[in-house]
């Protein structure tokens, strides 16, 4: 199937974060799969073509049976300062309005003309202008949405009156992805939910991220080593819910722990741009990592992995990899977003620190921590392996017919 992919403005070039690589990994899916697509992909200013195209052939993994992925990377001019923005309330939202606004449109009827697709994906919630110009060329349409924007907006920022306001838009930009698109590609079951209700006749499909396949490994083998090393994947502590979790463990959970036994574990925070008045408290056991290039390689010595999940909406890979790679996983229960893991089976979940210092305290049993590699391993390739999302993807594809 001939599929034109509209992916949104990439920030930065140096390394993908999450939703990028689940956006190549979506586009590699659907060429192994044998689809023809083409990526229709806006630049920044301070961008070239050459460097985004180089930046997709440098992420995507490229079939050797298949030419190289075309990339159309092209600027358009956009004002904010247009009356049309009031002709709808998902316009108020400054995402919504740059990928349903005129100079956008005109992007995309472009690539339409030129590439004659016989069906359109589109990353992204905010993307809904897409849906609905695929709708007027007699396109079907597939929404990718990788979480709830309304919904994320207050979770990260908090209620105010500017948010709420801000909060309108966003409501209205959901409304459109639940009933404008052919088929809504939902990162989580709870976001599938969520559109349901909205719009009961659409055909909503739960796709997980797509890296996780390429994650999942076999339990880990425990031994009575001491002291036990833990560790918490933040990406980037800019993100606020990110931050509020390395608080969390820095504050919180760590000073509770070394009350308890000071030898017992060592923490290790990865992540890049962790504020000073936190990285100020860096001890033998707690230790700034700062980014890791090879995160694989690292997670060799790790033992359990802490992942407190105060916000955020979703599908935080931060979870789902250490769960995929089968360590023994503490977190908070609203991460898993209706995916079926099993307190006490798969994992390990609390809600306040001292929770979370008793499932430390139970993990220095090696077979506690075997119990839960295997369970955590058990469950990820039952919902994450190759087969089963490859499934999903081909639903979608089909339901565009």
């Amino acid at each position: 199937m001939k599929l034109l992919f509209v992916n949104p403005l990439l920030t930065r070039l140096n390394s993908p974060g999450a939703a990028e690589l689940d956006t190549f990994a979506l586009i590699a899916a659907l060429r192994r799969l044998g689809h023809d697509v083409r990526v229709l992909q806006p630049i920044e200013v301070d961008q070239s073509a050459l460097e985004v195209t180089r930046f997709y052939h440098d992420y995507v993994e490229e079939p050797a049976y298949m030419p190289p992925l075309p990339v159309e990377a092209v600027r358009f001019e956009l004002s904010m300062r247009d009356a049309r923005r009031l002709t709808d309330l998902a316009h108020l939202d400054g995402a919504g309005w740059t990928y349903a606004s005129p100079a956008f449109a005109r992007l995309v009827e472009r690539a339409i003309q030129d590439f004659r697709p016989e069906g359109v994906f589109s990353m992204m919630s905010f993307s809904w202008g897409v849906a609905k110009i695929a709708k007027q060329h007699g396109l079907p349409c597939v929404i990718r949405s990788q979480n709830n924007e309304a919904r994320h907006l207050l979770q990260e920022n908090g209620i105010t009156l500017a948010n709420l306001i801000r909060f309108i838009g966003k409501a209205a930009v959901e409304r459109h992805v639940a009933r404008l698109p052919t088929v809504v590609a939902a990162i989580t079951p709870d976001e599938a939910a969520f559109y349901r209700r909205i719009a009961p006749a659409a055909t909503i499909e739960v796709l997980p991220l797509l890296t996780l396949p390429d994650l999942l490994r076999p339990p880990r083998p425990q031994t009575a080593a001491t002291p036990l090393h833990v560790f918490f994947m933040g990406s980037s502590y800019n993100v606020p819910h990110n931050r509020a979790a390395l608080r969390f463990i820095v504050d919180q959970v760590v000073p509770a722990v070394r009350d308890r036994d000071p030898s017992a574990f060592v923490f290790h925070m990865l992540g890049s741009k962790v504020p000073p008045e936190i990285s100020a408290f860096a001890a033998d056991d707690l230790i700034f990592e700062g980014y890791m290039p090879d995160l694989a390689a690292f997670l060799q010595d790790m033992d359990i992995a802490l992942i407190p999940s105060l916000g955020g909406a979703g599908m935080q890979q931060k979870v789902f990899e250490p769960l995929c790679r089968a360590f023994p996983t503490i977190t908070h229960a609203r991460v898993f977003a209706g995916y079926p893991f099993q307190d006490g089976v798969d994992m390990l979940t609390g809600e306040t620190a001292a929770d979370f210092v008793a499932a430390l305290e139970q993990l220095r049993d090696p077979a506690a921590r075997a119990l839960l590699s295997q369970g955590a391993w058990a469950r990820a390739d039952a919902l994450f392996n190759r087969d089963a999302i490859d499934g999903v993807l081909s639903k979608i594809v089909a339901a565009l017919v």
